[in-house]
């Protein structure tokens, strides 16, 4: 057997039959062998099989095997190393060939052993190329080191993202001279760091752009209330007049664009913390996705009076 991290005798349980059945599906598939070395029975199927060919094992991980089959049991062995596992198929054919019996013809000649073989030195009725196969095999462990990369650096592109954002959200956290004292607990230097939370800051704000999104309420009494989805803290509108009618669009999209900073106290709003909505009534959405959304039942606003003219809606609607 190939001394890899995988051998089938050294797994057990459910996942060895799972391997086994992932070996032998890509066994199964027609061409899949890169090299292969068989004789054939009297019908002209092939009777012993030795055969190299690429998988890929239930975890994911793609492997090489070496497959070898005749007509009462067969024997497999694998490994991550393609240099590994092309020496141990030409080293299975050479001990095969070498253990056989062959045939003799009438005039008493020896018949090749094997029907086909692209092992250099091994006599065979057809002689494959041992270079087509090598270069097959070379071409499929190319694809795979180049997938390993892409995956690689798609998890470095997604580490390197996340460490903006969290430099960015200590800033926030933190304030003035945060910049300073994390340059000193990440061994950066000070320009290093702010110019990767000021990266993070331009990544926060555009993925609040694109996922903006915020509800209107309406209690039983006329209430009117905003809360941004992710976040729990309901905001009461109070002291709304005439000046605020149609401005729940106008005024969500300056939210999302910077133009305003949201609901705050100073601007005549209480914030209601972690206050549940199942009480409320939904009259309308705003979303940078979608625009102003009004909820309607049997095609008519849900919104009352002071809702509708918050919403800008006109009494036919």
């Amino acid at each position: 057997m190939i001394s890899s991290t995988v051998a089938a005798e050294d797994v057990d349980g459910e996942y060895r039959e799972e391997l086994e059945q992932a070996l032998h599906a890509a066994h199964g598939v027609g061409g899949n062998e890169v090299r292969e070395t068989y004789s054939l029975d009297d019908i002209g199927q092939k009777e012993y099989h030795i055969a190299l060919l690429p998988y890929t094992e239930p975890s994911g991980a793609h492997r090489w095997a070496v497959l070898e089959s005749g007509p009462t049991e067969s024997d497999w062995a694998d490994t991550d190393d393609l240099d590994e596992a092309l020496a141990t198929y030409e080293r299975a054919v050479y001990d095969a060939t070498r253990v056989s019996e062959p045939d003799i013809d009438e005039a008493g000649n020896e018949l090749p052993v094997w029907a086909y073989s692209d092992v250099a030195g091994v006599h065979a009725k057809e002689e494959g190329d041992p270079e087509r196969g090598i270069s097959a095999a070379r071409e499929v462990d190319a694809v795979w080191a180049h997938e390993a990369v892409v995956a690689q650096e798609k998890l470095y592109k997604a580490a390197l993202e996340r460490r903006q954002i969290a430099f960015a959200r200590f800033k926030d956290a933190y304030g003035r001279g945060a910049a300073a004292t994390l340059a000193l607990r990440v061994n950066r230097e000070w320009p290093t760091v702010k110019k990767i939370t000021d990266s993070g800051h331009v990544m926060l704000a555009e993925n609040f752009r694109k996922t903006f999104a915020v509800d209107c309420f309406e209690d039983n009494a006329g209430g009117l209330f905003l809360r941004r989805e992710g976040d729990s803290t309901l905001w009461a509108l109070e002291g709304l007049d005439s000046s605020f009618d149609g401005k729940f669009a106008p005024d969500m999209e300056a939210w999302r664009n910077g133009d305003w900073e949201g609901p705050n106290e100073n601007d005549g709003q209480t914030p209601l913390y972690g206050e549940e909505v199942f009480r409320l009534e939904r009259i309308a959405r705003w979303s940078t996705a979608k625009g102003l959304e009004i909820t309607r039942l049997h095609g008519q606003p849900v919104a009352g009076g002071a809702g509708r003219a918050y919403l800008g809606i006109a009494d036919e609607d």
